[in-house]
């Protein structure tokens, strides 16, 4: 033993050989020694979770990171890289090659990939648990991030009766494995599915129509795999080699002092610790620290923390003061922003690779190549895509087209291009489903109000109630909420789901005949469009759009991706036009009919025989309400949104018999109903509802589902109704459209002239393109003079002008239809221009010969043949060839051997502003050329609608004298006619009388308040503002007079955290100031800017 200078002592150390494992140990004593009798540092021992071999002492950390599944992120180890899912080749069974040949898009091996999923169909030798567990280990490997999974089998079944073979193809709602999804974020979770696979008796899975057929193979198994890219992020993972070798990439998987892989989630906050000066083998500290302030202000603790989603990042941009660019890099070096915040300096570089982050130090050695994230254009310098970026709009690319414009052909279109002739009445979708959901009104919102907004209500789905024309589904259904809105959703989207199925077993049916030849036809996306087209029933709400999905969407989205794959959505702003999955297609009603059109004028206008209930929606604010055998309160019916008791009818309500016997008369437009009677209606309401309620022995539990029911029996009848109208017209709208829009052009292409088309503008004339849209601006809104009152004011504020007698509104009847019906451009355009002396110009330089030679043999032999110049070049083949012209009725084609450059067109939608001209057309053609300007005086112009002061009590009183002939002759072209007056009121572009008083204030463009003596007739317009904000003529004369500005409350829905909310916000309501016209000093009249 010998002694150091520090104080310490040394012992001989000893090199001893163990003589079971053969290892060298260095032994100081025995102690080491007897360490090493029992193994613990030279064993190695299997996982049980992912069968690695590990060493016994790394044995405790290696299960510490299997059991981070709750970090939902791809932990892997080295043998667990990503690898290309490898497709095996196709082989046929022998014994069942009929089968096989039949259905071979159904069976063969393939990866069908979307935007958020992908499709992988394996072939089975037999139906075996463990070769299904080897395909979702092989599917595991492919993936760079979380995913769920879904798996469903394709077999064949023998019928025993007939001795013939049926197949059943795979689908995510048919032959499904596992009753919902499985959930895979790592080893574990792919473990637990495969024990779960091998515990399932696979043919107690597969579904038998009845008890004559049994089993005979299993030829495919489907696997829907959803990828999940919000799932937190930050578990450490084995990269691949050409991010692992890439030198401008600090990795951070592994400690610098351990060598030990990091498991605490926090690598955004290395990367930033980094990107704030740490040094690489000293960071740890900084990041705790950045990391404790992340957990202060988001108000969690260290334990909760599960990692970052990129969601958080703007948040955690503007929390640390830097800016946060995302990119992924490929093995061919290209690289693609995923994600950028708003601050675009001090800008922090990351890497995503499955759930980690890595940081970018040295871009020139990360990438070879950047792709923008808009529209994939790829740049050589990371500068370029920058630049490129900030100026990218790839929503609006313009896309030149070809030929004539034709809408988009139908199902039934392109099967007859086939040789496949469906029957007209087999063209229509009959089956329909609708619903409608009522919501719990809670109080305690969880939101902090404002200044000028004030949240009132949070909206919690309570109730849904689903009806449709499927046979042994016509009933209603309430489906109600037990405090969980997933459960309650899941519930009535597995209904709908069931409906949808059954659906398209009588759809098949009704195409029996047709089937079998679709099937075979060689093209892979007709057929999956029919079967798409069989398969898809239109699910309708009312008003849907802006509040039934909305209320659902954070909990409806989320099934749906689960249940089944989400073919598209449309969105309009906030609002959800249609979400389509694979066997529903969520629609509004709304969006087919006039803006501002209301349930009641639905129901009414399609004549459904059942009218709607009333409910106390701000009563209903909690489900322990739900076994309440109480009556509601009659107070529990006011309506804080619309500023009255719902029991209350409104002005345009249709009143029952019993009702209208109630207050002893039926209310008209000329005599609408008084305060008075509005409450005895209400009364009479309140009453027979408390009766129904009482004698039926009601909870509110029966009460909701008869209300709600109540609703979805009258719209699904209205909708029926209005399909069997468009259905006369020879459109399925909810088939071949998703709005008016859609509608509208499928009817004008119907009733067109076949010869007339619309050609598109080319490349070459895209210069038109910017004109007709600069040139395309909204109708007149101006407000001429501010007021006019009977016996205050004269004509033109003249102190010597003629008193005014009346304010005069008049209204264009469906100017926008009468627009529609007006001779629109069409056909072959030739451009003229000054630059190049008016010479003509075609839209392409093709020979017009070829088109003139079609034309002229089309009127030869009375024939329809199909070319440039009415329907487009023809295209025949799976190489969609173009020939000049083609005869669809014997398939002829004509080629015209002069002909050799082809037209490109682009299409724009040319729309003169007819409804402009018509007004402009009325006001010189008949106001100002029939009445003296001495007798009236123009107030206010709308696109279709105007108001005048008169001298006289109307504008036929004060017809110029000189021209009361002209005025007899010409005035039914302007105005209804007395004898057919009930008729012409509803003649398009004839103006009729909207409203007739004794004043008018006007502030603004739509903003102006019309009044007379009774106040039942007055008529309010205020742009921006509710009309029950409760502004009144006295508001409009005080800001006249004052100029001073009147807030008002606006009453609304909004959106936000993904929950709905009413809300109450003060804003400004009337102001003095107007902007289109300069205003006098008199402060009512105006005159032009000249500016």
């Amino acid at each position: 033993m010998s002694s150091k200078g520090n104080g310490e002592t040394s012992r001989k150390v000893r090199l001893v050989e163990c003589d079971v494992c053969g290892a060298t140990i260095r032994a100081m004593g025995n102690y080491h020694l007897s360490q090493h009798k029992s193994h613990r540092t030279c064993r190695r021992d299997e996982c049980n979770v992912c069968g690695e071999t590990i060493p016994f002492l790394e044995k405790a950390r290696h299960m510490a990171i299997h059991k981070s599944a709750a970090t939902s992120s791809l932990i892997s180890r080295e043998p667990m890289l990503q690898t290309a899912v490898v497709m095996p080749n196709y082989i046929e069974d022998p014994n069942y090659t009929t089968i096989y040949s039949k259905f071979l898009r159904y069976i063969e091996p393939k990866i069908v990939k979307r935007k958020m999923s992908t499709i992988y169909r394996f072939q089975l030798k037999m139906l075996c648990s463990d070769e299904i567990g080897d395909y979702v280990t092989k599917i595991f490997h492919g993936q760079t991030t979380s995913f769920k999974i879904s798996i469903s089998l394709s077999y064949i079944l023998l019928n025993q009766e007939t001795q013939e073979l049926e197949f059943y193809y795979a689908s995510q709602n048919n032959q499904k494995l596992l009753e919902s999804p499985h959930f895979i974020g790592n080893l574990l979770d792919l473990s637990n599915l495969k024990r779960k696979l091998l515990s399932i008796d696979l043919k107690t899975h597969v579904a038998y129509p009845n008890s004559r057929f049994v089993f005979r193979k299993a030829t495919n198994v489907e696997f829907y795999v959803t990828h999940l890219y919000n799932t937190p992020i930050g578990t450490s993972i084995a990269l691949p080699t050409h991010l692992k070798n890439n030198k401008g990439l600090i990795t951070l998987i592994n400690s610098r002092h351990t060598g030990r892989p990091f498991n605490d989630n926090l690598c955004f906050f290395r990367c930033l610790a980094l990107h704030r000066g740490a040094h690489v083998c000293r960071l740890e500290t900084q990041t705790k620290e950045l990391f404790k302030l992340f957990c202060e202000k988001v108000a969690i603790t260290p334990s909760e923390f599960e990692g970052i989603t990129l969601g958080q990042l703007e948040s955690l941009s503007q929390l640390f003061d830097v800016g946060v660019h995302v990119y992924k890099r490929d093995e061919d070096g290209r690289c693609e922003l995923v994600y950028r915040s708003l601050k675009q300096d001090n800008v922090m570089n990351l890497n995503l690779f499955g759930n980690h982050f890595s940081l970018i130090k040295d871009f020139g050695k990360y990438s070879t190549s950047y792709l923008c994230f808009r529209c994939k254009k790829s740049f050589n310098k990371r500068s370029n895509m920058q630049r490129h970026t900030n100026n990218c709009d790839a929503s609006t690319k313009s896309v030149y087209g070809r030929g004539v414009f034709n809408p988009t052909l139908t199902i039934f279109d392109k099967l007859t291009l086939h040789g496949i002739y469906i029957p007209k009445e087999l063209q229509f979708y009959e089956h329909k489903i609708v619903f409608d959901i009522e919501c719990l009104l809670i109080r305690d919102t969880g939101l902090s109000n404002t200044d000028s907004v004030t949240y009132t209500f949070r909206h919690e789905l309570a109730s849904i109630s689903v009806c449709s024309n499927i046979t042994d589904y016509e009933d209603p259904v309430c489906f109600i909420s037990d405090g969980c809105p997933k459960k309650l959703l899941k519930t009535c989207l597995d209904y709908m789901t069931e409906i949808a199925i059954v659906a398209k077993l009588e759809q098949r049916q009704k195409f029996a005949n047709y089937i079998e030849q679709i099937e075979e036809i060689n093209d892979t996306n007709l057929v999956e469009k029919f079967d798409e087209y069989l398969s898809q029933v239109p699910c309708l709400s009312f008003n849907g759009s802006k509040y039934d999905l909305r209320v659902c969407k954070a909990v409806l989205i989320s099934l749906i991706v689960q249940m089944e794959e989400v073919k598209y959505v449309i969105k309009r702003g906030w609002s959800y036009v249609c979400i389509a999955t694979e066997n529903l297609k969520f629609l509004d009603i709304i969006s087919y009919l006039a803006a501002g059109t209301s349930l009641d004028g639905f129901l009414k206008a399609y004549n459904a025989s059942v009218r709607k209930s009333f409910f106390p929606y701000e009563y209903f604010s909690t489900l322990d309400l739900l076994e309440s055998c109480q009556v509601p309160p009659y107070d529990g019916f006011y309506s804080s949104l619309k500023q009255r008791n719902t029991l209350e009818p409104g002005k345009t309500s249709t009143l029952t018999d019993d009702e209208k016997a109630a207050i002893g008369r039926t209310p008209t437009k000329e005599f609408p109903l008084t305060d008075n009677e509005s409450q005895e209606i209400a009364l009479f309401r309140y009453n027979t509802l408390r009766d129904n309620f009482n004698n039926n022995e009601w909870t509110m539990r029966n009460y909701l589902e008869f209300y709600n029911n109540n609703d979805v029996v009258p719209f699904l009848e209205a909708v029926e109704n209005m399909c069997t109208y468009y259905k006369s017209r020879g459109v399925d709208i909810f088939k071949e459209a998703v709005s008016v829009p859609g509608v509208s052009l499928r009817l004008a292409f119907r009733e067109m002239d076949q010869q007339q088309s619309f050609h598109l503008f080319n490349k070459r004339h895209s210069d038109l393109v910017d004109l007709f849209l600069r040139n395309n601006v909204g109708g007149p809104a101006i407000i001429f003079d501010r007021w006019q009152e009977v016996g205050k004011t004269t004509i033109r504020h003249n102190p010597r002008g003629k008193p005014t007698k009346t304010i005069l509104g008049l209204d264009g009847v469906a100017l926008y239809l009468w627009c529609t019906s007006q001779n629109m451009p069409c056909g072959f355009y030739v451009r003229r221009r000054s630059e190049n002396n008016f010479i003509k110009e075609y839209p392409t330089p093709i020979s017009s010969v070829a088109t003139e030679w079609l034309a002229d043999l089309e009127h030869r032999e009375n024939t329809t043949i199909q070319h440039a110049r009415n329907k487009g070049e023809f295209r025949l083949g799976h190489k969609q060839i173009p020939v000049d012209g083609f005869r669809m009725s014997d398939k002829t084609v004509f080629q015209f051997y002069g002909c050799w450059e082809q037209p490109i067109y682009w299409f724009l939608v040319i729309l003169y502003q007819y409804a402009k001209l018509r007004m402009l057309n009325f006001y010189f053609d008949v106001v100002d050329r029939f009445v003296s300007r001495d007798d009236y005086n123009m107030l206010e112009m709308d696109t279709d609608s105007l108001y005048m002061a008169l001298s006289g009590t109307s504008l036929e009183e004060i017809v110029k004298p000189e021209l009361r002939s002209e005025w007899e002759r010409e005035k039914t072209i302007w105005f209804p006619s007395e004898e057919n007056y009930a008729h012409d009121l509803r003649e398009p572009g004839l103006f009729k009388v909207e409203w007739q008083g004794k004043g008018f204030v006007g502030l603004s463009a739509k903003t102006y308040f019309c009044f007379s003596d009774d106040p039942k007739h007055d008529k309010l317009s205020t742009k921006g503002v509710n009309k029950s904000a409760g502004i009144t003529r006295s508001d409009f004369l005080r800001v006249k007079e004052t100029k001073e500005t009147v807030s008002a409350v606006n009453r609304g829905f909004l959106v936000k955290n993904n929950q709905t909310f009413s809300y109450e916000m003060e804003r400004k309501g009337l102001s003095f100031f107007y902007c289109k016209r300069k205003v006098l000093d008199d402060g009512i009249s105006t005159t032009y800017l000249d500016i």
